[in-house]
Parts: C-alpha cells; sequence; structure tokens
C-alpha cells in the first residue's frame, strides 16, 4: 500500500530529517524504502542535473541569447544515446529562464515526434498549440506558412510572443523529401516567426545524414549528451536519495557499473534502484523475515534479474524465427540510414538477404510478409 501511495504522489522528496520517514499521507506514513522508490521514478523532476553542468550552461546561454532576440533565427539541436540527460536537461532550463524577470515573456511547446501518427501531424499540433484551433496538416502548414513568414510593416515592433518549439524525437519526422523538418527549421530563421527550435534526437549524426538544404537549418547550433561513466550514474542516484538513507553505497555503485559498461543509460540506472527498493519494501514487510536495513547488493542483483526477464524480452526469445529475423532486419535497416521510419521494401529486401547468405532459409512470401 505504501508503495502504491508512493507512486500516486511521485516523488515528493524528504523533509530534511534523514530518518528516511518523511512522506505522509492521508495519515499514513511511507516507509524510506517506498520513498526512495518514488524519488527514483522517471515522472520524478529533480531539483538539480547533477554532472550536465557544462550542456545545461550551454542550453542556457543559447536559449537566453536567443531569447532576448525574439527568438527569431535560432535553433538548437542536442544528440545523444537513450537516456543522457537530453530532454532533461532542457526542461530545467526552461523552468529557470520562465522565472528571469529580465527576459520577455515565452511559451514553450513540446511536440513529441515518436507519438505522431505521421510527420506531417507536427503541422496539426504546432497549429493547434499556437491558435487554439484544429486543421489538417495540410492547411496547418499553410496557416503556418503565412504566420511565421509575413513581412512587419516598416517600423512596426512585434507584437508576437516569442515560441519555443521543443522537437523530441526528431528523427521520427525525417520523410522521403525531408520537408517537415526542413520547413519548421526554415520557419525559425525568419525574422517574423519569433519561434525558436529544439530538436532532440538519440541519433548522433542526423544532420550529416539530412539534405545539404536540411543540414544548413538543423546544424546551427549542436550540444552533443555523451553517455554517463558509472561514476556520473552513482552520483546522480546520490542526488535523487538525499536525506535518504535507504541504500549502501555498494548497491549503488554495483548498479551504477552494471548500467554504465553496456549503455550509459540513466533512466536504467534508476528502473534498476527503483525495483530493488520495492523488493527491500517487501522484505520488510513479509511476516517472520528479518527486515532490512538498506538496499543491498542482493536487492540490485534480484531487480536486474528481474528487468532481465520482462515480458517483453521473454516475448521476444519465444518469436518464431522469420519473425526473430523481421525485427532483426528492422532495426538493422533503421541503423544503416538513421532514420526510424522503415519501409517494407527496404525491410523485404535485408529480410531476404539475411535469409539466403548467411540462413540458407527460404524468405517469406510478399504476401506472407504483408501478413
Amino acid at each position: 500500500a505504501s508503495l502504491t501511495e508512493a507512486a500516486r504522489l511521485g516523488g515528493g522528496g524528504s523533509d530534511g530529517s534523514g530518518a528516511g520517514w518523511a512522506l505522509h499521507s492521508r495519515g499514513r506514513t511511507l516507509s524510506k524504502f517506498a520513498e526512495a522508490a518514488a524519488c527514483l521514478t522517471p515522472r520524478a523532476a529533480p531539483e538539480r542535473m547533477p554532472c550536465r553542468e557544462r550542456e545545461r550552461a550551454e542550453v542556457l546561454s543559447a536559449l537566453r541569447a536567443a531569447l532576448v532576440e525574439d527568438g527569431s533565427g535560432s535553433s538548437l539541436y542536442l544528440s545523444g544515446t537513450p537516456g543522457t540527460g537530453k530532454t532533461a536537461t532542457v526542461h530545467h532550463a526552461l523552468r529557470e529562464l520562465a522565472t528571469e524577470p529580465a527576459l520577455p515573456a515565452f511559451r514553450t511547446i513540446e511536440i513529441n515526434g515518436m507519438k505522431l501518427s505521421s510527420p506531417q501531424q507536427v503541422y496539426t499540433l504546432l497549429w493547434e498549440a499556437i491558435s487554439g484551433m484544429h486543421a489538417s496538416p495540410t492547411r496547418a502548414m499553410q496557416c503556418l506558412e503565412r504566420r511565421f513568414c509575413e513581412s512587419q510593416p516598416k517600423g512596426k515592433r512585434k507584437s508576437k510572443m516569442a515560441t519555443v518549439l521543443l522537437l523530441d524525437e526528431l528523427d521520427y519526422l525525417v520523410t522521403r523529401t525531408q520537408s517537415v523538418i526542413y520547413n519548421l527549421f526554415e520557419w525559425a530563421t525568419s525574422s517574423a516567426s519569433g519561434m525558436l527550435i529544439i530538436g532532440i534526437s538519440n541519433t548522433m549524426d542526423l544532420p550529416e545524414r539530412l539534405l545539404p538544404r536540411v543540414h544548413s537549418r538543423v546544424g546551427i547550433h549542436r550540444i552533443n549528451f555523451f553517455p554517463y561513466a558509472h561514476a556520473d550514474i552513482a552520483a546522480i542516484i546520490g542526488d535523487r536519495l538525499t536525506n535518504l538513507d535507504a541504500f549502501n553505497a555498494s548497491g549503488i555503485e554495483l548498479c551504477a557499473r552494471k548500467v554504465a559498461s553496456v549503455s550509459g543509460d540513466v533512466r536504467r540506472a534508476l528502473e534498476v534502484c527503483r525495483l530493488a527498493a520495492q523488493l527491500a519494501e517487501r522484505q520488510a514487510l513479509e511476516r517472520g523475515a528479518s527486515p532490512p536495513e538498506h538496499v543491498t547488493i542482493s536487492h540490485i542483483d534480484a531487480a536486474a534479474r528481474q528487468l532481465r526477464g520482462s515480458v517483453v524480452a521473454r516475448a521476444v526469445t519465444e518469436l518464431p524465427v522469420h519473425q526473430l529475423l523481421l525485427l532483426t532486419s528492422v532495426l538493422l535497416v533503421s541503423s544503416s540510414t538513421g532514420r526510424a521510419e522503415v519501409d517494407t521494401e527496404s525491410l523485404s529486401a535485408h529480410h531476404r538477404g539475411v535469409c539466403l547468405q548467411h540462413l540458407c532459409l527460404e524468405p517469406l512470401s510478399p504476401s506472407e510478409l504483408s501478413e
């Protein structure tokens, strides 16, 4: 019950007593393990961004300078592997800038490319956020074109509030002609737009894979986020658990080293530690069991094993051979092209090549592939 309440509270934090019994709700006190699990959930917005001070300062400087100029003609491109703090750093910087009275007022619009049904839907969502009116992608693009590119009468000051457009998972907006990304960044360069774009992608070399006319727009100001080292991951976990005596230092160190050796994805490390805290909580509630004082190495090991044996992982390993080959082909084609989209023709050709050249296996027919 305390774990459920912790999830609902979403990471409230400690009162600084250090005893680990700080969160209260409806007369019920959460244990230090439940509080730790709440602080480690991905929804818990951190007060600080440890180990990303340089990148955060660079983002702040670029955004502050752009907002002073009404945002026009500015864009940022942030790249790095998943779980390296790109989106969290931008959110943290925007929250800080919103409290600076010397800066002009601005609004933030955030769109995640991975959640769109098609790249063109970004026009509809952007126009709806700006005007409050719904329109089809084609109509929305025309309205945005007029709004962002209309010329101002001579001597008339801009009255538009600056717009910060945060495009997460930018690679999902890549199309065959790359017109969607080009239009968005082209609008940002217009002196009449008052729009600043922040593009975030997991692909380090996405601008180089774009057409020259698009590359010249996207790569205006680039900031790379490199994977966290084990010391960074340990510091981030420790910062989340400030004033909570719930984890052994050796357990945090083990988790940090395990994750850093594979991916450097801090979200994975937070998930392992969160599950370890839940296992410790469960053990503390078991009758007849000796309640643990801290989350230990054994809890970390058990949590890591459970995550490796997730339902999705088990389902994938039990797929038929051709479905496994199709999944593998999707990843290989996506990796070679740098695009999240994989068309059926490329997938079929790659799957056929793998079957015939490496496995001496009869490939799927077109009808079987479509099924």
